[in-house]
Order: C-alpha cells, then sequence, then structure tokens
C-alpha cells in the first residue's frame, strides 16, 4: 500500500477541475477523451486505481507462500522450474495446446494430463526452464504447482498457464496425487458460489471443473479451512489502517 501510495505524484489542480491539454507526457500518459470529459478528482483515483490493482496481483502470490509454509515443507514463489523432458511428452503438449488455442478446451484437463504421463518415453531434449508462480511440497513429497492469475483471463494467458503445467506433468512423468496442477485465482468476481463464474475466455481456455481453483478453494487449500476468511480480515486491517493516508494523498 505505501509503495503505490508513494507513485501518486502531488498535482496542485482541484478535485472538480480539468486537466489542461498536454502536448507532451514522458510517461505515455496522455489521454485526451477522457481528460476532455472528466474532472481530475475522478481520474485521480482511476489512475491510483490501476497501479494498485497491478500491484495487488503480487501481493496474493507472497501472501500464499507466507501461509503454505506453515502448513508445507516447502513453499515458494516464482518458482524456476528446469525443462527437461522426453520428446514424445513435448509433441504430445505441443498437440493439445495447438487443440485448445483452436478450439478451447473441449476435453477434460485430467485426460490431458494422462496422456502426457503416457507419452513419458524415448529421447529427452532440454528447453529453456519456466517460472511457476507458486511450487509447493508437502512432507508426504507431493508437489502442487499453481499458475495464480487473473480471474477475467486472456486467451494468451488462459493457454500459456495450460501450456507450463502440462510441462510441469511431462518433466515429471506423473500426475495426482504426486504431482498436482492448478489454474488458481485469488477470488471470484462473480460472488461466493463458484456456479455462477461466468468469464467466456476462462470457461472456454480452462478446465473450469478440473483445472481451476478460485476463491475460497484456493485459500483453504494452502492454508486450511478458514484460510479464505482470515487472509480476508487482514486485507480489511490493512484497508482500515491506511483509509486516512489514501484519501489525503489523493486529494494533495
Amino acid at each position: 500500500m505505501q509503495q503505490v501510495l508513494d507513485k501518486v505524484k502531488p498535482v496542485s489542480r482541484a478535485a472538480d477541475s480539468f486537466r489542461p491539454t498536454r502536448n507532451y507526457d514522458p510517461d505515455g500518459d496522455i489521454k485526451p477523451f477522457h481528460e476532455a470529459l472528466v474532472p481530475e478528482g475522478v481520474l485521480r483515483t482511476s489512475d491510483f486505481e490501476r497501479s494498485f490493482s497491478t500491484a495487488l496481483g503480487t501481493t496474493f502470490e507472497e501472501v500464499a507462500k507466507l501461509i503454505a509454509r506453515q502448513h508445507y515443507a516447502i513453499a515458494e514463489r516464482a518458482y524456476k522450474f528446469d525443462v527437461v523432458i522426453p520428446r514424445v511428452a513435448l509433441d504430445t503438449i505441443d498437440g493439445i495446446i495447438s487443440d485448445i488455442s483452436s478450439d478451447g478446451m473441449l476435453g477434460r484437463y485430467h485426460d490431458f494430463v494422462r496422456s502426457v504421463c503416457q507419452a513419458y518415453r524415448g529421447d529427452l531434449v532440454t528447453r529453456r526452464p519456466i517460472v511457476i508462480d507458486l511450487y509447493l511440497k508437502s512432507f508426504e513429497g507431493y508437489e502442487l504447482f499453481f499458475e495464480m492469475k487473473s480471474p477475467k483471463p486472456n486467451k494468451d494467458q488462459a493457454v500459456g498457464s495450460v501450456r507450463k503445467l502440462l510441462m510441469v506433468h511431462g518433466v515429471r512423468g506423473a500426475g495426482p496425487p504426486h504431482v498436482c496442477t492448478y489454474y488458481a485465482m485469488a477470488y471470484n468476481p462473480y460472488g461466493d458460489n463458484r456456479s455462477i463464474y461466468s468469464e467466456n475466455v476462462a470457461r472456454k481456455y480452462l478446465d473450469y471443473d478440473n483445472l481451476v481453483l478460485i476463491g475460497k478453494e484456493f485459500w483453504d487449500l494452502i492454508g486450511g479451512q478458514g484460510a479464505y476468511e482470515e487472509v480476508l480480515e487482514l486485507y480489511r486491517q490493512v484497508g482500515q489502517e491506511f483509509k486516512d493516508h489514501v484519501w489525503k494523498t489523493l486529494a494533495s
């Protein structure tokens, strides 16, 4: 919160005034039509919210890691995963991803994982390492890999995440329960009930029933029952602590 607030530039204009026409901005932040229609105070709040939302996403990964360290033997974010994979498995993944990219996720993710694991044979090839958003290893040796992304992903984000996660199974040559992979969303923008989630891109390019963890089910998996409510309460406490500072900064 403090880092985002520190980036807010002080402005002498009143909140109900309009931004003057500018011919140059080194940050590429000129929005002439927005600025012609909407007063300074609203634009300033909008700019803050955009910057804040970007930063907020990184806190989910860090908070998830800290929580998981209380319940798992290993918990790391931005986990560098070396890719040494059978060529047959790599070809299988390429075919699956090509089909998903063209037609959407028409099959079950678990079936794709099984196909990749069955292709664990033959010559090995080395590819560039991939970075997994969150990696957990249980005390029993089970591995969990999470791509933590927006609950409203675009196509490239969704398909790219599926490819990464299938690569994990291709390298390990194993699936659940020893190796589990998930597309995780920190919250459900449509409400508490999983069934009402209706983001079209995610529904088309992800297996929502078998690949996606959303909101409470993600936080409770890594932190135990009730973790979601506890995390949300901590965010509320920080919000209360910063609310006066936020208003003062945006009003200055």
